[in-house]
């Protein structure tokens, strides 16, 4: 995966009101060390993981992606909200979440009547819900896994055809 993309994908976590502003500070200092250089992710990059001011984080990720030829969409937009669950099925693929993590988050965030492409993630926390997933009569794991990849693939075919050519 892109910085660039996983610095929008943190943009949108921000916008649902779960920012990390320890992620974005290792991802300014990967995007770096992949050859980005603009002078707000430098300065990004340079801010202590430790003791950084969040609202300085981001303010200054904002600008950053706005450097890169990204333009963040608005905290109150769908896109906002499917940036951060790309964000959340990467976690999920990568092993930091569980199966019902992620459907219940999708559930919670996008809801039934959010965009078709996220709805299999949406369902399936219904199907959790009524095979009471905690008792362990059924593994998720494999439809989880479907779902998510085929949401990352969707949105990111989505996300080729809105930016033009040289733009993750």
């Amino acid at each position: 995966m892109s910085v660039e993309r996983s610095l929008r994908e943190a943009w949108g976590m921000w916008s649902i009101g779960r920012p990390d502003p320890q992620a974005v500070i290792r991802l300014a200092c990967d995007g770096l060390v992949e050859g980005l250089d603009t002078p707000k992710l430098r300065e990004l990059a340079s801010l202590s993981i430790h003791n950084a001011d969040r609202h300085e984080v981001r303010e200054l990720l904002f600008f950053a992606l706005s450097e890169l030829g990204e333009r963040p969409p608005d905290f109150e937009t769908s896109g906002a909200t499917l940036l951060a669950l790309q964000f959340c099925c990467e976690r999920y693929l990568n092993g930091e979440l569980t199966p019902r993590e992620l459907c219940s988050w999708a559930h919670q965030h996008v809801g039934h009547e959010g965009p078709a492409i996220a709805q299999q993630l949406v369902l399936l926390d219904d199907d959790m819900d009524r095979n009471d997933v905690t008792s362990g009569v059924r593994d998720f794991r494999i439809e989880t896994d479907a779902a998510a990849a085929a949401f990352l693939d969707a949105s990111h075919a989505l996300a080729k055809s809105c930016h033009p050519p040289g733009h993750p």
